[in-house]
């Protein structure tokens, strides 16, 4: 019978490469309870999302009429519900995704056997609590993203075209310095027991000095977890997007026909299941950054080996 594999010890200093290598071992001994736990909290909102996504297609490239006709609000108002459908289920997949991830990191540095056989009962608990840091953290970033825009729009309107073209530069740069450390925050604050605001002062601390190893990091993770949303989002895409242009150009109505909606949704379910897979590999690896920093300013684990030298 095989061994089971040796658990991993979150809090330890690592090398770049190490913290890839560390990152795919751990999602492949938890892959089956992270797999089955998104089956049952992420799929059922991939039902919802897919629907969106094909009305979204559906409107924008067959019933989108010019502008004057006289159902141009109509369908205006049909496309703009739709893509509020979506973002509200990307956002609820954020909060649900980044919740169940980080409460199993938590389960599988308590329990001896990690995450083997790992039941509900066990996950209710730190899962319902980061479910409500989770949507902490989705406000902050959504009113993060108002000030930029805000930051970017005024300029235009208070001000000339020169202006915008000279507030957007500054703004990417200034994007582009904070983004390490705001990368880091969702960990820090989900995975640490830090107040809100004490977890985004702390990200700031460790995470401007770590700049290059984060975004490094991240850049490389995400170009992983972009060919694993490609792989899923390609036959939906081309599947629907071409089956709508031969309907329309032909006019046949292969469209609105039942098999072509029902492949077009069973597509659009495994697009957007594959999406938050796809982040998966990304919020891990900042994990194990978040792991690293406080191991490297902290030292928990020598507190910890302390601990338990003092009671021998």
């Amino acid at each position: 019978m095989e061994s089971p594999a040796p658990k991993i010890n979150f809090y330890r200093e690592r090398t770049f490469g190490e913290k890839l290598n560390t990152t795919f071992d751990y999602l492949r001994h938890s892959w089956r309870p992270l797999l089955r736990y998104s089956l049952y909290f992420i799929l059922p909102l991939c039902l919802v999302q897919a629907f969106f996504l094909n009305q979204l297609m559906s409107n924008t490239f067959i019933d989108f009429p010019v502008a004057g006709e006289s159902s141009f609000s109509n369908v205006i108002s049909r496309v703009l519900a739709h893509a509020v459908g979506v973002y509200c289920c990307y956002i609820a997949g954020y909060i649900l995704l980044s919740a169940l991830l980080y409460s199993l990191m938590q389960t599988y540095e308590r329990r001896e056997g990690g995450l083997r056989g790992v039941t509900f009962d066990e996950l209710r608990a730190p899962l319902g609590r980061l479910v409500g840091r989770s949507v902490r953290v989705l406000l902050f970033g959504l009113l993060l993203s108002l000030l930029v825009g805000a930051f970017i729009g005024l300029p235009a309107l208070l001000g000339s075209l020169w202006t915008l073209l000279a507030t957007i530069p500054v703004t990417l740069l200034l994007v582009l310095l904070f983004i390490s450390p705001l990368w880091l925050f969702a960990p820090l604050y989900l995975l640490g027991d830090r107040p809100f605001f004490a977890s985004f002062r702390q990200a700031f601390r460790w995470g401007m000095p770590a700049w290059f190893e984060i975004f490094g990091l991240m850049l490389v993770f995400g170009l992983i977890g972009s060919i694993v949303n490609m792989v899923t989002y390609l036959p939906w895409y081309l599947f629907t997007f071409i089956g709508q242009l031969f309907s329309y150009t032909e006019g046949n109505g292969m469209a609105d026909t039942l098999w072509f909606q029902l492949t077009s949704y069973i597509l659009g379910i495994i697009q957007s299941y594959g999406y938050y897979l796809s982040q998966v590999i990304a919020m891990t690896g900042i994990a194990f950054e978040y792991f690293h920093l406080h191991e490297k300013h902290e030292g928990v684990s020598a507190a910890t080996d302390i601990a338990s030298f003092s009671k021998l």
